[in-house]
């Protein structure tokens, strides 16, 4: 997954293929300083935005323009901070997929239904809280990003999302011990934990993959001769594709922590699958502990998102009239940003209108984390645990990412070119597959015995096996990998500001 053997990734060549606005001038440009715009302060700041060879690269070589085009490009050394902070996604994602994957029998059933839960809230209810936790979540990384970058800093704003998160699992472990309440205080400690969890992870998931991107040095390209003899670019941005192909990996790694803790829930409790996720937080407590003086941080003082809002609403109050918010049309405003800034703006809402049909992948993600669980509960388990086939999604997008991604688009483009939004589009198709498929299968699941058209609320399901929900599961996984990871490309080849508003965008269109 990590290693790029042409010049740059398939979502690189995608991105210079056009499906996105990007600006010629930065697309022949093989590196360059994008973000021009930022105060003296944050330009100077540490090695990130240094674009000279390292005092160590005695041997630096800089390639000719025939070499820029003819040579491989390969990435260069990860620093040991990237790492760190990949541990401390693994274990965020680890304990927000370990946690909320009991949620749904959780809060649906009871003590003595089958299968078990606490709430009792029925399958409307239960769907109505879990949606409202998924928008909870995608909600408050706009305020994380916002108090990140214009008051804590991003090291900062994670370590506070940290403290909250693990007050929001104790809470949540403490309520669901039988012993320590009932349901009236099961229900308040469920509600009060699910706030707090999806206040901190968007204090955590706005920052912690810009904070990651902010650990590379941003070095011009240079020859390097390996011992093969082969000669090579390090391109530093190849280099960040790396990190974040890695950063995905350890966030689809994390999420098979829902195995052990529906294992945990169907044979010790609720409590003993909500402690795991408590106890396994706390290595990003440490992680973060013990990286601190290494990791490398943009100086507070720019505040790209306060602006950005800022030239947003005078575009609204002016239909969208970008030269509006210019400080060269209109000097006698005073504006804290400069003309390019405006322009990454434009950039960044353009990129974005394909973001208009994400809420549709959102509503089927949440099927499946929610709706699939109901209709399992319906069939036969054979000693599965209804929500424990979710791992399925998880186990298939690490199985047939390296598999796409090494041979199926390379396939593709032999014939024709394979653009990000030919990605989304079939990743679309692969979304209502699997809805079909889910759809069709619960109509066997209502024409099969005993219980038909009613199959909830007995000690028995109808005669259905519960693995038929796999391949939808795995259509789903297919869906997440065109219709979402691709778009982390968009951020890697902008500057860090067309980066944050893009982000943000997303987050407020899902």
């Amino acid at each position: 997954m990590l290693n790029h053997p042409s010049q740059g990734s398939d979502d690189a060549q995608d991105e210079k293929q056009g499906d996105f606005p990007v600006i010629e001038e930065e697309k022949t440009q093989a590196v360059m300083l994008k973000d021009s715009y930022v105060s003296d302060d944050v330009a100077n700041s540490t090695e990130r935005y240094n674009l000279s060879p390292s005092p160590e690269d005695e041997d630096f070589e800089a390639p000719t323009e025939e070499e820029m085009q003819t040579l491989r490009h390969v990435g260069g050394k990860i620093p040991m901070r990237c790492w760190l902070i990949a541990i401390v996604e693994l274990s965020e994602r680890f304990s927000y997929y370990g946690l909320s994957a009991p949620f749904q029998n959780y809060m649906e059933y009871g003590p003595n239904d089958s299968p078990k839960g606490v709430l009792s809230l029925n399958s409307q209810g239960a769907t109505g809280l879990s949606y409202f936790f998924q928008f909870w979540c995608y909600v408050t990384p706009v305020f994380g990003g916002y108090v990140a970058d214009t008051f804590w800093g991003k090291y900062n704003t994670i370590c506070c999302g940290t403290a909250i998160y693990i007050a929001g699992i104790f809470i949540l472990f403490i309520t669901s011990i039988p012993s320590v309440g009932n349901r009236d205080s099961a229900i308040g400690g469920f509600i009060a934990a699910i706030i707090l969890i999806g206040i901190a992870t968007g204090m955590i998931k706005a920052n912690l993959s810009v904070l990651i991107a902010d650990q590379l040095p941003k070095r011009k390209p240079s020859i390097k001769v390996l011992k093969s003899g082969e000669r090579v670019i390090v391109d530093s941005n190849i280099t960040l594709q790396n990190v974040f192909m890695f950063f995905y990996f350890m966030i689809n790694v994390g999420s098979l922590s829902l195995m052990a803790t529906t294992e945990l829930e169907y044979h010790k409790g609720f409590w003993a699958a909500y402690l795991l996720p408590f106890c396994f937080f706390w290595i990003a407590v440490v992680t973060l502990i013990f990286g601190k003086k290494q990791y490398i941080e943009r100086p507070i003082g720019d505040k790209v998102i306060a602006k950005s809002f800022k030239v947003c609403w005078i575009l609204t109050k002016n239909k969208f009239d970008f030269n509006a918010a210019k400080p060269s049309v209109h000097p006698e405003k005073n504006y804290p940003w400069n003309d390019k800034f405006v322009d990454e703006i434009k950039r960044a809402l353009a990129a974005c209108k394909v973001f208009i049909f994400y809420p549709i992948y959102w509503t089927q993600y949440g099927t499946m984390i929610s709706s699939f669980i109901t209709q399992a509960s319906m069939m036969e388990l054979h000693g599965i645990p209804n929500d424990f086939l979710q791992a399925f999604d998880s186990i298939a997008l690490i199985i047939f990412i390296p598999i796409f991604e090494k041979f199926v688009y390379p396939f593709i483009r032999r014939y024709t070119p394979l653009k990000p939004i030919t990605k989304i589009f079939f990743g679309f198709m692969f979304g209502s597959f699997a809805m079909t498929w889910a759809a069709v299968l619960q109509s066997f699941v209502y024409k099969a015995g005993p219980w038909y058209n009613e199959p909830l609320g007995h000690n028995t399901p109808n005669h259905v096996h519960v693995c038929w929900q796999i391949p939808a599961y795995v259509l789903i996984s297919f869906f997440r990998d065109l219709c979402l990871y691709h778009w982390v490309g968009i951020r890697l080849f902008q500057s860090p500001s067309f980066h944050e508003i893009v982000y943000y965008v997303h987050f407020l269109i899902d």
